[in-house]
């Protein structure tokens, strides 16, 4: 019985040594490649073109891509990618280290007609581990940041190009 109880305890006390510390995540290893993802939600009623989203992925080189549906809706349109200025770069980057997102709070909004919107983090795989918003998402700081966000892609002609496509698969539909 004694040794069944030692076997335990060792089992134990092996395990509990590979928990982390005071018992949560370790911190993530982030993407070396890709800072973040946005998305920018189409309408949230009317016709697929209408409702066609986009996710726009920042890289940590400053480019900046734009994926939206094809004109035949079978497959993804990668847009030519833009180069942002190691300034506004570095502007995102304190707005949106990804540390900062991983710690934002955020709940769905109590609105019936809306946009979903969301930040999406990298690991270092370049897979997408940690998507964070929701439906109408409210959150202050979630929200501020989006937007901050946002303002600096749309400088770079993001939110007017994807505008600009889902008029070309609205006149396609």
């Amino acid at each position: 019985m004694q040794t069944i109880a030692a076997l335990f305890t060792s089992i134990l006390v092996l395990f509990a040594g590979c928990l982390p510390i005071g018992g949560r995540r370790p911190a993530a290893q982030y993407s070396q490649n890709i800072l973040l993802s946005i998305d920018y939600p189409g309408a949230g009623m009317g016709t697929r073109a209408m409702c066609a989203g986009a996710d726009v992925i920042v890289m940590t080189d400053g480019t900046i891509r734009i994926e939206m549906d094809d004109l035949g809706f079978t497959g993804t349109r990668v847009f030519d990618p833009i180069q942002m200025t190691q300034e506004d770069y570095e502007k995102l980057l304190q707005i949106a280290k990804p540390e900062k997102i991983a710690r934002l709070k955020v709940r769905d909004g109590e609105a019936c007609d809306g946009n979903s919107r969301y930040i999406t983090l990298y690991d270092q795989n370049d897979e997408a581990f940690l998507r964070i918003g929701g439906y109408m998402p409210q959150g202050r700081k979630f929200n501020e940041t989006y937007r901050a966000i946002q303002k600096i892609l749309d400088s770079y002609g993001v939110g007017e190009a994807v505008q600009q496509w889902r008029q070309k698969l609205m006149d396609a539909e």
